[in-house]
């Protein structure tokens, strides 16, 4: 890898080439760590008034 280069996403690494980015993408691994707790832990809906919404939200801020 050259410095200008940048490495492949590990999902595209080692298969065929995917051209249904219609229907999905591969996820940044970053955006993957960092979407983790709200997948797991503070999954509440954002948009709601109820306390299960208030991590999420605070999240988009």
């Amino acid at each position: 890898m050259t410095p200008r280069s940048k490495p492949r996403h590990p999902g595209l690494a080692y298969g065929p080439v995917y051209l249904d980015y219609n229907a999905t993408t591969p996820v940044e691994p970053r955006v993957v760590e960092a979407m983790s707790p709200h997948l797991t832990e503070f999954f509440g809906n954002p948009s709601s008034s109820h306390p299960y919404g208030a991590e999420p939200g605070a999240a988009l801020v």
